[in-house]
């Protein structure tokens, strides 16, 4: 809407010869004298003239406020990007320490493993040795069981007369 259509006169919808020059605060609307006499005669009334003024007056008082707080927001948006930047900043940090945290850990934990590994190892090396130390030992004893066996049976066998013989002379 133009300013001209702004300026010129409007008419009542229901009397068409008379212009709106009233505004009913009942109603919130505007409307002529024969409305103010008929439909609105209970009504809040007040000329459109004495409402532009005051509307003026709390338009222009408003208007100053929102130019106000418009300074305050075109403020805001530098301090807004510098609180961006250190947001990204700080998250990049946090991530460092995360990442290096979280490699410590697992440099410690493959040194623990590695340890662990040697130590196992020694162990099997350790047993493995025993066993066949013990195996040795128990292979040359299963021999000599032989060998004693064997002599006993062929003792008992071939030599039973011998053997009287030897125990006779003791």
């Amino acid at each position: 809407m133009s300013l001209k259509e702004l300026n010129r006169p409007t008419f009542c919808t229901v009397h068409s010869t008379e212009k709106l020059t009233l505004f009913c605060d009942t109603c919130n609307k505007t409307i002529c004298r024969n409305c103010a006499l008929t439909d609105h005669k209970q009504h809040d009334t007040q000329f459109i003239e004495e409402v532009f003024s005051k509307l003026k007056t709390n338009l222009s008082e408003l208007l100053g406020h929102t130019r106000s707080v418009g300074i305050k927001v075109e403020n805001a948006i530098p301090v807004l990007d510098w609180m961006l930047a250190r947001i990204g900043m700080k998250a990049d940090n946090v991530l460092k320490d995360i990442d290096d945290s979280l490699n410590a850990k697992i440099k410690a934990l493959e040194l623990r493993r590695s340890e662990l590994r040697t130590a196992v190892e020694l162990v099997r090396i350790n047993r493995k040795t025993s066993l066949e130390i013990q195996k040795r030992k128990l292979e040359a004893s299963r021999d000599a069981l032989r060998v004693s066996c064997q002599f006993v049976k062929r003792v008992l066998e071939e030599g039973t007369e011998n053997l009287r013989n030897c125990l006779v002379k003791r």
